[in-house]
């Protein structure tokens, strides 16, 4: 066995050493060197048995020390695959990760690989993330604060990719929609005087009837203000005169005013 360069001697000279008593056997350094070869060539290859019996990824990513025993380039690219994947998930880069979980996809067989349950979940919630992200950006190219709102997802809440400036567009947009759907003038004017003060009052892009109700609702505003001075001044026909039907849509004045 041992001139034959086969596995069997290791066996025989572990067999050798624990059931012949009484005798010693003793053995060449040479010898030595060739069966401590062939033990790692015999344990190299149940790794990889028992590895690849498995599909486990963890399992074929800890076989890659052992990557020269393997005998055909499917081997090997699997075991390459499975350790750059482990790698991956180990690290908090979801970028790569995901890189990693794709490439073990294209393998001639897309299921091969056996992932652990934290492993699978992660690859969702970054598809996920992915997929959602793209909808919001096209949302956002569209300058529609309804399409923005209705774009947006929880899970891109704690994700590092969505810009500051995209989040103070997103703010805005909640803010203008939400004011455009309660359709109350303290929300519309509150909204409107939060879009003028930001940096993206020019973003949006409302329909004619949302441009017209912000307008109403500035016409609103300036004459209330007309009004209630004319209060301040308690002179009856300063107050007639300033009062307008405008006042009368909407909840602008007070019960008392």
């Amino acid at each position: 066995a041992y001139t034959d360069d086969s596995d069997d001697a290791v066996d025989l000279a572990d067999k050798i050493s624990q059931d012949i008593k009484g005798v010693r056997i003793v053995l060449t350094a040479q010898q030595q060197q060739s069966l401590t070869r062939q033990r790692q060539r015999k344990n190299a290859h149940q790794t990889l048995s028992q590895a690849f019996q498995s599909r486990d990824v963890a399992q074929l990513a800890a076989a890659y020390p052992f990557l020269s025993y393997t005998t055909t380039a499917l081997e090997r690219q699997r075991i390459e695959c499975a350790r750059a994947f482990i790698q991956a998930y180990k690290a908090s880069d979801d970028p790569a990760f995901l890189v990693a979980y794709q490439t073990l996809r294209q393998d001639p067989e897309p299921d091969f690989f056996i992932l652990s349950m934290d492993q699978q979940q992660r690859a969702v919630r970054i598809l996920k993330h992915d997929e959602v992200l793209s909808q919001f950006r096209q949302a956002l190219t569209s300058r529609s604060p309804w399409r923005i709102v209705r774009a947006y997802d929880f899970v891109l809440d704690s994700s590092i990719q969505v810009t500051t400036i995209e989040r103070e567009q997103l703010v805005l947009a909640r803010l203008l929609t939400e004011a455009l759907r309660t359709g109350d003038y303290n929300q519309i004017l509150a909204a409107d005087t939060v879009l003028q003060q930001s940096p993206h009052s020019t973003f949006f892009v409302l329909t004619p009837e949302e441009r017209e109700r912000f307008a109403f609702a500035s016409e609103q505003k300036k004459a209330a203000l007309i009004f209630r001075a004319a209060l301040q001044s308690k002179r009856p026909t300063e107050i007639v005169a300033a009062y307008t039907p405008l006042l009368d849509i909407g909840n602008v004045l007070s019960q008392e005013e």
